[in-house]
């Protein structure tokens, strides 16, 4: 019986979702239960799964809902003791086996997210899958360029580093705040208790925020390098190649959409933290960026 459900969420990424469910396929140990959610897609998505892939499941959406509630319609089904998001941008690497990351968790019962080391085309590492909790601060240092410049020097990584928590070791297992939904696997039992993803979130953040769930609950958010996935990162987000009116447009809503999140989740978790005169100076920042970046 299987012990892992994986789930991709797909919205018009038909070569990408084919490469990404093929190099599932060419696993060894692929005993895994796998389900597509198809968010309306128009580009023959659904069709291409059913005649190259008919062992996987295909939840065909009539719209598209959004990163957290179109996952969320496979969550609340999952019977598997873990489940697996992975971004329909991602391929599985020959030789990697996520079964590596079930064991572990099975072995530490307080860990309730795994990440497995994400790393791009070019080799290296996708930094999403390892951060802290976006406070303020490393917020700031971070959308300033601040972190990139002086973050990652010994002594000042542990100040101006901390939103990719740059202080730590990359090349071992160790505790993090925050992953990336691109790939992580979560423990059905952690799901319960912290909820499904939050559908306030309709593209960004959704990942951030259900890590700082879980960690509020007490679970354990783990970072293991020694499984590596590749993430082809924004060939399916705000950075995708642009070739019709339509796809700028959604282009745009992307990039709206991500700042629209950062506002929603710093008021979510930071509203009764801070005093209202600051709340009110962060999120005139975010408007600010928003601005600038022309979004």
């Amino acid at each position: 019986m299987s012990r892992l459900t994986i789930i991709i969420l797909s919205y018009n990424t038909k070569e990408l979702l084919c490469n990404c469910l093929r190099s599932i396929e060419l696993q060894e140990h692929a005993q895994w239960k796998i389900v597509v959610v198809d968010n309306g897609s128009t580009d023959g998505s659904v069709e291409m799964v059913k005649k190259e892939f008919p062992r996987v499941t295909v939840m065909q959406q009539q719209k598209n809902l959004g990163f957290a509630a179109g996952n969320n319609v496979a969550l609340r089904l999952v019977d598997t003791a873990y489940v697996m998001l992975l971004n329909s941008d991602a391929e599985l690497l020959q030789g990697e086996n996520i079964d590596k990351l079930v064991e572990y968790m099975e072995q530490y019962s307080e860990v309730g997210v795994v990440t497995p080391k994400i790393v791009l085309d070019d080799g290296n590492i996708d930094m999403s899958c390892h951060r802290g909790v976006p406070t303020p601060w490393s917020g700031f240092t971070y959308f300033s360029g601040i972190e990139k410049m002086i973050g990652k020097l010994p002594l000042l990584n542990i100040v101006f580093g901390r939103y990719h928590q740059l202080w730590k070791n990359m090349d071992k297992v160790h505790e993090i705040d925050v992953c990336s939904a691109a790939a992580m696997v979560v423990r059905a039992k952690a799901m319960q208790d912290v909820g499904l993803l939050d559908e306030r979130y309709f593209f960004y953040a959704e990942d951030i925020d259900w890590c700082v769930s879980f960690k509020h609950k007490g679970w354990r958010v783990q970072y293991f390098p020694a499984v590596k996935v590749l993430h082809h990162k924004w060939k399916a987000g705000m950075n995708r190649k642009i070739t019709t009116k339509q796809e700028l447009e959604m282009q745009k809503r992307a990039k709206s959409m991500f700042f629209d999140t950062m506002e929603e989740f710093y008021r979510k978790h930071y509203a009764q933290t801070y005093p209202r005169w600051f709340m009110n100076f962060v999120l005139f920042g975010i408007r600010t960026i928003k601005k600038m970046k022309g979004a």
